[in-house]
Order: C-alpha cells, then structure tokens, then sequence
C-alpha cells in the first residue's frame, strides 16, 4: 500500500516532460587554429579525459574528429550542471595544457557549452538534442584557443555561483 501512495504522489511523465542537458564541445587545434586530426598521442589524451569527466557527474559522450563531447543531465536547476560542467572545463584546461607541455606538443583546446531543456520523447528529443550539439559545437568552433566560450542562455542559467573570470584564457 506505500508503494501505491507513493506512485500516486509522483506526477506521471509525458512527451512534455524534458530534462536539462548540458552539452561540452572540445576542439583540439594548434595555436595558430589548425585542427589536429589523427595524432597517435590522441587516444592517451581522450583516455585522461574520460578519467577526469566523470568525477564531476559528466558523461563521456563521442569523439567526432578532434572534437571531444561531453553531457551533463539534470532534473532540478539548470545552474547545478552548468556549474560542475563550467569548472570541469577549467580543469580539463588545464589538463591539456600539461599534456601539451609533457609530450611537446603544439596543442591548445577550444571550447563550446550549451545547456537546454530536451523533451523526454519522440520527434523534439531529437531535434532538440540537434540544436544543442549544433550551438556548443559552434560556440567551441567560434572560441579562440584556450577560450571557455558558454551560450547566453546558458550564462544566464549559470547564476552567480561560478566565477566566470576563470572562462577566458590565462595569459
């Protein structure tokens, strides 16, 4: 009988029904904006990676080409993701500033987020996913190198808990 009180309690989803995603798009380029593409040390650094994604609730989700993805889901606010993804970004920064530096290579990242509300199911699950890939892709596409670049929408659900002087590049 409290099991059945407590499915009665919890609202039912629908098709309507959406989860916060936040997305990470990481482009590898040189620094003067070359993208690298098949690089033997490639797979060594996107094995660091996904040692390091997880441990802020984030996802590994592909590699296509030089750009690395990674997702965050959220069911309550949207500043929550965007802040442990925010600060992943930093860290992973920084990662690829030491690989860089301890296999001599030249290699700088760029960066893309985007968060936004996908629907659960059906046509708008995967149209929505689209578009959210589409803008971080673009965003990192857009940064120049070593440049934490985040959507406006997703700056404006970040809230004032992230210091977002950490974004822009160290010099």
């Amino acid at each position: 009988q409290q099991k059945l009180k407590e499915k009665r309690s919890k609202p039912a989803r629908t098709s309507r029904d959406g989860v916060l995603v936040s997305a990470l798009a990481i482009e590898l380029v040189t620094r003067n904006g070359k993208e690298i593409r098949n690089a033997p040390w490639l797979s060594e650094l996107y094995k660091e990676l996904n040692q390091l994604v997880p441990q802020y609730e984030i996802k590994p989700a592909g590699i296509f080409q030089s750009i690395y993805m990674a997702a965050s889901t959220e069911d309550r606010m949207a500043h929550e993701g965007l802040v442990r993804m925010a600060r992943c970004a930093v860290e992973i920064r920084e990662l690829i500033q030491d690989f860089a530096l301890e296999h001599n290579l030249d290699l700088v990242p760029k960066f893309g987020i985007h968060c936004d509300i996908v629907p659960m199911v059906g046509i708008g699950c995967s149209a929505a996913l689209s578009h959210l890939w589409s803008v971080s892709l673009s965003l990192s596409d857009e940064a120049m190198p070593n440049e934490i670049h985040m959507s406006t929408q997703s700056l404006e659900w970040i809230g004032g808990e992230f210091d977002l002087t950490l974004l822009p590049a160290h010099p």
